[in-house]
């Protein structure tokens, strides 16, 4: 999607054009020590008689990731068909 706020340019020789944003460098420097994050990531791992750092899902970025079911999948499988050329080349539906 093209914005008329910024200006506009051809992507090299394609007809795929895009907005283009020129920022210009300004030599800042950043300061602040980096943060040592250790402490605060053991804090999140629990850890087995072995030392050998386990996966806790209901502490991951995925705790809200569901499983797929039968019927979802059907229902993907029937849409990415129904934007394909499959059906339309296919002459024998047998």
């Amino acid at each position: 999607m093209l914005s008329s706020k910024f200006g506009i340019e051809r992507y090299k020789q394609t007809n795929v054009q895009m907005n283009f944003v020129l920022v210009k460098n300004r030599g800042w420097k950043i300061g602040k020590p980096l943060v040592d994050r250790n402490e605060e990531w053991k804090a999140l791992c629990e850890e087995t008689a072995n030392g050998v750092e386990m996966f806790d899902k209901s502490k991951s970025v995925f705790r809200n990731f569901r499983l797929d079911t039968d019927v979802a999948l059907r229902k993907m499988f029937e849409n990415d068909l129904r934007l394909t050329k499959i059906p339309a080349k296919i002459k024998d539906k047998d």
